[in-house]
């Protein structure tokens, strides 16, 4: 089941360990992920750059997608876009 994760609040995110075959039958490994986040608004307009050139454009149709959030990593301070498909995400408590 999909959880919706509220704009403003703090979340650790998990994403528990995957492991699967290659094309040579040897097992690849990713391990767990754990990520603490503060969910934004997503923004109208993002700012792309192509290779070829930088501009804004509105949000690309994907990311309105409700998988898909406006977040600032708290353990690094970026700003990145996060899809929660197969993450666990537990609240953090507010002090």
């Amino acid at each position: 089941m999909e959880q919706k994760l509220v704009i403003g609040k703090q979340y650790k995110a998990h994403h528990p360990e995957v492991v699967f075959d290659d094309l040579d039958g040897k097992d690849v490994v990713i391990p767990a992920q754990d990520k603490n986040l503060k969910v934004l608004p997503k923004p109208e307009m993002v700012f792309v750059d192509d290779g070829f050139g930088e501009k804004y454009e509105p949000l690309p149709e994907h990311l309105r997608g409700p998988e898909w959030y406006a977040v600032k990593n708290l353990d690094t301070g970026h700003f990145h876009w996060f899809n929660a498909t197969g993450w666990e995400c537990q609240a953090l408590t507010e002090h």
